[in-house]
């Protein structure tokens, strides 16, 4: 009989585990121990299951990562090999391959001797989700197009803020920053209460060279459709007091819940309502909608919960987040509140996060959302907790 490893595990993690060795074609015991989380494994528990087992065609122990001290007391009495495996279930298959040709630990995470393997799988993951799929949602730009919804990562769309006022090399110089710290598509902040129609078409000429799509925050009419004609990807933001336009407009729009007055409703419901009237009125249009978040003790839940509506009454339409109004309005370092609403868009299927720098201290926010979007993807993906991913936004704080 060819000998085999046991790997030991808890209730809630025993399908996953299987799921993983069918997936990959290994051939593996899977012990699942009396208890639903398998950090709460201890080595007694392990000695007082496994006693009196046949263990005869086992040739070595894999045990969870999380549980506490050295395991070499669990080797020593069973006499069989026994080492503490990865974090992630997805990097079982590669140890039980490799389990003779890499080191492993009794007291070590299997993380700390295959960093190179789980940093390369990552990247491979990562490459494959950005590549056209057979199906998406929609479709922004032509020259170097962005596809969004279904299986695709969120995509980032990052604001040059008061973009009229900057020269154009400081415009090239933001554009440039965003694109290399993983920005998906280059918003022109505009300017309210002003027309700078005039300017659009310069800034587009200029941010052509970006190489990536472009879109146009303005409420403003002239600007809008000037923007269209000067090439413009992406239109912000249409609403009750400029959608007659929209007859003008053969780019996607984004469409927000705010009213011929200027205000947007309170409640989720009347956004609800007035955003489904809007877009009732935009036929045959590629509509995008933004239920507008509000910032912290000024309607943030509300606004929550009218993003939890609208996903679940209209699925096929794409959402899109704007994260400025809590990052921009909290006296709070930006990196963790980055990833808890990056977390919250995962979990709802929001499509598009629009973030910004326009202040001292939300700098570096799109390399924050950036990495943050690449690991809310990789845990849904992998139905596993956004933790021990080989990825992390850990800055000021580290793990170990």
């Amino acid at each position: 009989m060819k000998k085999q490893i046991l790997l030991i595990t808890g209730r809630n993690s025993a399908q996953l585990i299987k799921g993983q060795l069918r997936k990959n074609k290994i051939l593996a015991e899977v012990y699942q121990m009396p208890v639903d989380v398998s950090a709460f494994i201890t080595k007694d528990m392990i000695l007082k299951e496994l006693a009196g087992k046949n263990l005869r065609n086992i040739s070595a122990i894999i045990v969870p990562s999380a549980i506490r001290g050295d395991i070499s007391a669990v080797a020593k009495r069973l006499k069989i090999h026994c080492y503490k495996g990865p974090s992630q279930i997805i990097d079982l298959p590669y140890i039980i391959k490799n389990i003779y040709k890499i080191q492993l630990s009794t007291t070590k995470s299997a993380d700390f001797f295959i960093k190179e393997q789980i940093y390369r799988r990552n990247e491979q993951e990562l490459k494959e989700a950005y590549r056209k799929k057979k199906k998406f949602k929609l479709k922004i730009g032509t020259k170097s197009p962005v596809f969004i919804g279904y299986d695709y990562p969120i995509r980032l769309i990052s604001e040059i803020v008061d973009a009229p006022r900057l020269s154009d090399r400081e415009i090239l110089k933001i554009a440039r920053y965003y694109k290399k710290f993983g920005t998906d598509i280059i918003d022109i902040g505009m300017i309210s209460g002003e027309d700078n129609s005039e300017k659009i078409p310069n800034i587009v000429k200029i941010l052509c060279n970006v190489n990536l799509p472009l879109s146009i925050d303005s409420s403003n009419m002239n600007e809008i459709l000037t923007s269209v004609k000067s090439g413009i990807d992406l239109v912000l933001s249409i609403d009750e007091t400029n959608y007659k336009i929209a007859d003008s407009i053969d780019v996607p729009i984004v469409v927000i819940p705010r009213d011929k007055n200027g205000v947007i409703p309170k409640k989720a419901e009347e956004r609800i309502k007035l955003l489904v009237k809007l877009i009732s009125k935009l036929e045959n249009k590629k509509i995008i909608a933004d239920p507008v978040l509000s910032p912290l003790n000024s309607g943030f839940t509300e606004s929550i919960k009218s993003y939890i509506i609208f996903r679940r009454k209209y699925p096929e339409i794409p959402l899109m987040l704007g994260v400025g109004n809590v990052t921009e309005l909290l006296d709070a370092d930006s990196i963790g509140v980055n990833a808890l609403l990056a977390g919250i868009a995962s979990e709802m299927g929001i499509e598009l996060i629009f973030t910004t720098e326009g202040s001292v201290k939300t700098r570096g926010a799109v390399k924050e959302l950036s990495i943050a979007i690449r690991m809310m993807y990789l845990s849904k993906k992998r139905s596993q907790l956004p933790k021990d991913l080989g990825i992390d936004l850990l800055v000021a704080k580290k793990k170990r």
